[in-house]
């Protein structure tokens, strides 16, 4: 059949039949089907997202839960399927989106915002790649249905090309249009893996923060107190701890290490052991609870590694099974010949024994006559 037409009812019915004759027992709503071809399965109607059980003679085993459909939405979602599906049109979509990402910084230059011409060049060129964007996404939606919003990624892909259209009017907003480059982490399987993993060490992030939060506030209430009147009476250069929000952004600026020592020698002046604080904050806040964060990070990446080791080992592992199996498979086999040849062997003999025997019986009585003609004769010669 071909995959761009429409199945016919013939076709449904032979397919049917045939998956029927060659389906092993199953359980419930749960089908196991033999289909050549790995996307979409196509029965009287039905189409089926397939888990791979596993496969013989180059025809894999899927396990099928079946949803109704008319037979011209069934073939849509399944030509739908094939396409989203296919590892082409992903690297497709993947190049599509680095190349409007490098299109959206070079319209930045001056030569394309001071050329009206230019300018509008790159407008029709990014609304090329937002139709091709939503085109996907429409295909997407075809082949899962409201289902694509169960999915984080796809939820996102459709918040972003959704909102691309919906503010495209909006100078301010359209600004935001580079946030497309994001979709790439949903597009390239290692930097999914990675953001999963950072996403679910969050619980621990947020212990984290809450313990830094807690250390700004308390050094935050002890500077303000402390170094208060210090910009009134002259002694630093900049007001760094009037008020508990001006003391929170200048600390800020001390855990990031931009320009801490200036403040604290300023402060020195008026304070000989104001060092002691300030010390005690740089190494609490960055020392410490920085390095908490950057230590989370590490064993999720380190998490991730080990279970993909884990599933490589699996891999493995099942591999070895299989060959076992095979083996003892193939020793079973093997037994069976020779009992199979033992019998054949005795078979042969038992027949090769029988015709012997009628070879002797018929010797035998074929020489019997011979010997009473021979008497006849003798006795008719003395008559």
């Amino acid at each position: 059949m071909d995959a761009l037409s429409p199945p016919s009812s013939a076709n449904r019915s032979s397919s049917h039949n045939s998956a029927k004759h060659t389906s092993p027992p199953f359980d419930g709503d749960a089908v196991y089907v033999l289909a050549a071809d790995p996307m979409t399965i196509m029965r009287n109607g039905t189409t089926s997202t397939k888990h791979s059980l596993s496969t013989t003679d180059g025809v894999d085993i899927f396990q099928t839960r079946e949803t109704e459909y008319h037979p011209f939405l069934a073939w849509i979602h399944s030509i739908s399927g094939l396409v989203v599906n296919d590892v082409r049109f992903a690297q497709m979509i993947i190049l599509l989106i680095i190349v409007n990402s490098i299109l959206m910084g070079v319209a930045t230059f001056d030569f394309v915002t001071q050329d009206p011409g230019v300018e509008r060049v790159f407008e029709i060129a990014d609304t090329c790649f937002l139709l091709v964007f939503t085109i996907e996404l429409v295909l997407q939606f075809m082949h899962r249905g409201f289902q694509i919003f169960s999915d984080g990624w796809l939820t996102f892909d459709f918040l972003v090309v959704a909102g691309s259209w919906f503010f495209s009017e909006l100078q301010v907003i359209r600004a935001f249009r580079i946030f497309r480059t994001i979709r790439l982490i949903t597009r390239i399987k290692a930097l999914k893996e990675l953001v999963a993993a950072l996403l679910n060490v969050i619980p621990r992030m947020c212990a984290i923060a809450w313990l830094l939060a807690l250390v700004f506030y308390i050094f935050a209430v002890l500077f303000t107190h402390l170094f208060k009147d210090l910009y009134k009476d002259g002694y630093t250069s900049a007001d760094y701890f009037s008020r508990l929000d001006i003391t929170l952004f200048t600390l800020f600026q001390i855990m990031t290490l931009d320009s801490w020592s200036e403040i604290t020698k300023e402060t020195m002046e008026a304070y000989k052991l104001a060092w002691i604080p300030f010390i005690s904050f740089v190494i609490l806040s960055t020392f410490i609870v920085i390095n908490l964060i950057i230590a989370v990070i590490c064993d999720a990446v380190a998490t991730l590694q080990t279970e993909e080791i884990g599933k490589r080992d699996e891999g493995i592992q099942s591999l070895a099974e299989a060959i076992a199996r095979t083996q003892q498979d193939m020793a079973r086999l093997e037994s069976k010949m020779d009992q199979m040849s033992s019998s054949i062997n005795w078979m042969l003999r038992n027949q090769q024994q029988q015709q012997q025997q009628q070879q002797e019986d018929y010797s035998s009585s074929s020489s019997s006559p011979r010997l009473l003609s021979g008497f006849g004769a003798k006795f008719d010669k003395e008559l």
